[in-house]
């Protein structure tokens, strides 16, 4: 595991594009170590302020889903699966946008590439 992955894990999961290799962030005059306490301060205040909140899937498949037919009406459709113990986090959106905009009021940039 990277010290930037480490230096992150306070957003829990969450994989916002500039975390998942993309680019990098980026500020003049800055040094890695800078960098990576500014990352797991901004980690920790999105993770704070978003915390994780799961949602679990639906239990699949569900009646309608035994029921449904092709959009022809040919036949049956194969009902829809879901991976049991499934779940989203809600807030892993807003945790991730909060992320970036800590950054950003830091004086970072992001840059793809």
């Amino acid at each position: 595991m990277s010290s930037r992955w480490r230096a992150e894990r306070g957003l829990r999961g969450a994989l916002p594009w500039a975390l998942a290799g993309c680019g990098s962030w980026n500020k003049p005059g800055a040094t890695p170590d800078q960098l990576e306490a500014d990352k797991a301060a901004c980690g920790a205040e999105a993770a704070k302020a978003w915390p994780p909140r799961p949602m679990a899937a639906p239990t699949w498949p569900t009646e309608a889903d035994r029921k449904c037919t092709d959009i022809y009406g040919q036949g049956p459709c194969a009902p829809l699966v879901q991976p049991p113990g499934t779940s989203t986090d809600l807030n892993a959106g807003a945790r991730s946008a909060a992320f970036d905009r800590c950054l950003q009021s830091r004086g970072y940039r992001f840059s793809s590439g």
